[in-house]
């Protein structure tokens, strides 16, 4: 069975990051072989395990998206993300399954190419329930909330995806694409 890559998207705040880490979790106690995807950043460190984000400077960034490095990059929130087209080709030709977890940007970048993917968009319960994730992080600015805040106003309708808005269902998905 041929490996897969999955894109995950999602307004920030609407808890990707934990449905994503309780699907591997689960698919990894099945010994489905999947991986998370290794992002590089301009971003400041935050608390907590950072093990998948590379930390750069912007000039470096910016220099990798010029030499062609990047599968998919973009500047979200004032800072720049992108994902190691050589990381994720490699995972795949060895069989793992990779998972990104990516802006609509970055969806729409590997969209527009002939890389093999599979999309889905998870949905807030609310833009009350978002703002409400967001203030309870502790980690964002009133600016910054607002700004993503912003920013998701225009992703959730440009996210033409597959919608999903629970963990049970988006894991049986996964499963039923890695068996086919």
């Amino acid at each position: 069975m041929k490996a897969k890559l999955f894109l995950i998207s999602a307004a920030s705040g609407t808890g990707k990051s934990s449905l994503i880490n309780a699907v591997l979790d689960n698919l990894n106690s099945k010994n489905f072989n999947v991986e998370l995807s290794i992002s590089h950043t301009t971003r400041k460190k935050r608390g907590g395990s950072q093990d998948y984000y590379i930390f750069t400077s912007e000039d470096d960034f910016k220099n990798k998206v010029s030499n062609d490095f990047f599968l998919e990059h973009a500047l979200v929130h004032g800072n720049f993300y992108g994902t190691s087209k050589d990381f994720v080709e490699t995972k795949i030709a060895e069989g793992i399954n990779i998972i990104l977890e990516i802006d609509v940007q970055g969806v729409q970048q590997i969209k527009s190419t002939n890389f093999p993917h599979e999309s889905i968009f998870l949905l807030p319960p609310s833009i009350e329930s978002l703002t409400e994730r967001l203030n309870e992080r502790g980690t964002n600015s009133k600016e910054s909330i607002e700004l993503r805040l912003s920013n998701a106003m225009k992703e959730i309708p440009v996210a033409k995806t597959t919608i999903i808005s629970w963990s049970m269902m988006f894991l049986r998905i996964v499963v039923m694409i890695l068996q086919e």
